[in-house]
């Protein structure tokens, strides 16, 4: 049984992009969950935590925007993420050996997005990460049964999805980046500049050990290397889309 969980904000984001996937995909005896995060998100999901972990038969807690699209196949790819050994927690897209708060300031990013910006590609499909992208968490029992989020220092938006993560590796676990078929429906940017901001600095003084800045010939090769690799994902999406439009419009 899988737990889908949602901090809904006050637009109708949830009930027009979130909710009718979910209602697509969702198997006898999967629940709902949801919060409206006036408290902020942190707070929201700690609340959405104690719901799940009264579930005894729970494979998994997903953690979604009100505004990400879950596609046909995404129940099946979640389970096969959240069903790997040692693992604590699952996304789309993520980053390892971080330089910044963010998983996209990494040595080595993994995954897609699929959002605002159109399609990108930054690395491995399948990849062993530090962070993932709050967007989507799928959290294992390991990780959902004992871990809360830190609604003390990070009260906002931001940063929660680097700091959870942490904590999961802190505590021996794995986090994952697996295929899992999604739109993000988002506007771009990050919202509030100066929250963001607030974050980052919490981010980078609590988890020193794990948020190491560029040094050296690091400063311009790995900036470098992130911008190709998404040039050449958008390049090959694009690829992708006209063989298979072309393939419509031939087939009898």
């Amino acid at each position: 049984m899988i737990a889908f969980a949602c901090c809904v904000g006050p637009t109708d984001r949830f009930e027009t992009i979130a909710r009718p996937a979910l209602q697509q995909i969702m198997a006898e005896g999967d629940c709902l969950l949801l919060d409206s995060g006036e408290d902020g998100i942190c707070s929201a999901y700690n609340r959405l935590l104690q719901r799940a972990r009264a579930l005894p038969e729970c494979e998994a807690l997903v953690l979604l925007h009100d505004d990400v699209e879950l596609k046909p196949r995404a129940r099946e790819q979640i389970l096969a993420g959240a069903s790997r050994p040692n693992v604590g927690v699952v996304g789309v897209v993520g980053g390892k050996g971080l330089y910044g708060g963010q998983w996209v300031k990494a040595r080595q990013t993994a995954g897609y997005a699929q959002d605002f910006y159109g399609y990108r590609s930054f690395g491995a499909s399948h990849a062993s990460v530090d962070v993932v992208d709050g967007l989507l968490l799928v959290l294992t029992p390991a990780a959902f049964a004992t871990l809360d989020f830190d609604h003390v220092s990070l009260g906002a938006f931001h940063g929660y999805d680097t700091d959870y993560c942490f904590r999961v590796r802190s505590h021996g676990l794995d986090v994952l980046v697996t295929p899992v078929d999604y739109v993000h429906h988002d506007k771009g940017g990050v919202g509030d500049i100066a929250a963001f901001e607030d974050a980052q600095r919490v981010l980078s003084s609590t988890w020193d050990e794990w948020i190491r800045p560029l040094r050296g010939v690091e400063r311009v090769t790995i900036p470098g290397r992130v911008l190709v690799r998404q040039q050449v994902g958008r390049a090959q999406h694009r690829a992708f889309v006209a063989a298979k439009s072309i393939y419509r419009a031939l087939r009898p």
